[in-house]
């Protein structure tokens, strides 16, 4: 793309002072030079390098260094706690640590600087190439952290080949797409906006759409999520085609008016993933953008962001509620795991379980232990595959998988086993309930009851009548001991900086 593109624009995102453009052919040139760079600086040796920063251009610059010079790189975002960024490092443990903004390190740990990056990039030496070694096939191609049980971030080691099997099962999305795959050459770029930070495995999905098919990657930066009107004039701006972000983002977008196919009238697509996409939020934005197709995805972190598609319309929508999650893409197979045993069968439901050519094969950095736990091969019809286990309920139906919720989130109360994701569910279905979030009280380690946190999509005048309102109506749908006890009612959800609802934020509203 570099030599057919040339001075178009490959990236446009925040940084220090402002925002960068990054043409392609900027982006090949500067990638060569800093990843001969690492090359000579690493003696050639292959760990893992960490690149600090925030939705920056000079991380997807340095993300390709990292992998021309046969290293993986480990994206970690500047707005997570200084204490959890150096849990990383010393989880990663390389003597280098990419900083596109600043981070305090300590020894032996060296940071190579903007400053210095830039400086190796625009210089005018010549630089060999020739004697670079790219990331092979088997060996692992990025690492992504996560959340962890004990307190601590879990690494997911994703291969460069269970990248290329997701990018081109992407492709094949945005080729089959009526409007958008009538340029299959491509010869008018796609422009995709990006929503979630680097760390975040959604953005794998925006970034390489853009590598893969000559585009522009157009990043929101932090500045935009805390102001309406900066946000909405950064999104007329973006002239996107392709929009890739959580649920969660859309329903933020929603709250004005404003946000529509006149404020963004290239908008051809729409990719969700990270959430469940509920029927309320489809039918809301479908209103907004009648002409574009949107797609609800679903997958985890360890089989390479997403595994699984549905393009929703206004039938499927109807007919299906909650909306399924999809079918799975090639090269994967949905098994539901009930009292030990595996099925295909549908209408049973268990554990889902995900098998196929995009399930991490290393599981986690350092973390023989919960590898074991997680990931395990299975012998399906004389197949041998790679699984995961995901600790998602789910159950087969129409030859797609519907996604119940996280098996994790099942709590015991007063006896009664209950899905909190079956409350949230039913209670979203309730008329003026935009969305709902259900949690538990705790007690000395006893779940005493449940409250729920409701959007509405009107004014409330008197919450207590209306918080009755909602209880009465939802012993409709489920039973009398799922029904929460305390109704909570919140103007917007507050996100996390994966652009997911903030569950912990959310118990401290009063």
């Amino acid at each position: 793309w570099a030599r057919k593109r040339g001075d178009q624009i490959a990236l446009n995102g925040p940084c220090v002072d402002g925002r960068i453009e990054i043409t392609w052919q900027e982006l090949d040139l500067y990638s060569d030079r800093l990843a001969a760079y690492l090359a000579e600086k690493t003696q050639n040796k292959r760990y893992p390098i960490i690149v600090y920063g925030h939705k920056s251009p000079w991380m997807i610059i340095s993300f390709l260094a990292c992998v021309k010079s046969g290293h993986t790189y480990c994206p970690v975002d500047s707005v997570m706690p200084h204490n959890r960024v150096m849990d990383i490092v010393a989880e990663i443990d390389s003597p280098f640590v990419i900083c596109v903004q600043s981070l305090e390190l300590m020894e032996p740990y060296e940071a190579i600087t903007l400053q210095c990056i830039e400086s190796i990039c625009k210089s005018e030496e010549a630089v060999d190439i020739s004697q670079l070694m790219p990331i092979q096939d088997d060996e692992t191609y990025y690492i992504l952290f996560t959340s962890g049980s004990s307190g601590k971030p879990k690494g997911v080691q994703i291969s460069k080949s269970n990248v290329f099997h997701f990018v081109d099962w992407m492709m094949n999305i945005i080729k089959n797409d009526t409007r958008l795959g009538a340029d299959p050459t491509w010869e008018q770029p796609l422009r995709v906006m990006n929503q979630v930070p680097l760390s975040f495995d959604v953005s794998v999905m925006d970034t390489y759409i853009v590598l893969m098919t000559g585009g522009t990657w157009y990043a929101l930066g932090k500045e935009e999520f805390g102001d309406y009107q900066v946000l909405y004039d950064e999104l007329a701006k973006s002239e996107a085609d392709i929009w890739v972000s959580t649920p969660s983002f859309a329903e933020v977008c929603m709250a004005d008016p404003i946000y529509n196919s006149e404020l963004m009238p290239n908008m051809r697509l729409f990719l969700f993933c990270g959430e469940t996409f509920g029927n309320n939020t489809y039918e809301k934005l479908y209103k907004r953008f009648p002409e574009a197709e949107i797609y609800n995805t679903y997958g985890p972190t360890e089989a390479t962001v997403a595994v699984s598609e549905v393009k929703v319309t206004p039938e499927l929508s109807e007919k299906y509620r909650p909306l399924p999650v999809g079918r799975a893409k090639p090269g994967i197979k949905f098994l539901i795991e009930k009292d030990g045993e595996f099925t295909d069968e549908e209408n049973v439901k268990g554990e889902v379980i995900i098998a196929g050519d995009t399930v991490s094969r290393k599981g986690y950095l350092h973390r023989p232990d919960l590898t074991e736990k997680a990931f395990f091969k299975v012998n399906w019809k004389g197949e041998e595959l790679q699984a995961y286990r995901t600790a998602d309920e789910g159950y087969l139906a129409d030859g797609m998988l519907f996604y119940g919720g996280r098996l994790d989130f099942q709590i015991k109360l007063h006896g009664y086993r209950i899905e909190l994701g079956d409350i949230e569910s039913n209670m979203s279905e309730l008329p003026n309930v935009q969305r709902a979030v259900v949690l538990p009280t705790i007690r000395k380690g006893e779940v005493k009851s449940l409250k729920a946190y409701v959007q509405s999509s009107k004014k409330i005048e008197d919450e207590f009548a209306e918080a009755q309102n909602l209880r009465q109506q939802l012993a409709k749908h489920i039973p009398e001991y799922m029904v929460p006890k305390r109704v909570i009612f919140v103007d917007q959800f507050p996100m996390n900086q994966n652009g997911k609802i903030d569950r912990r934020a959310l118990e401290k509203i009063k």
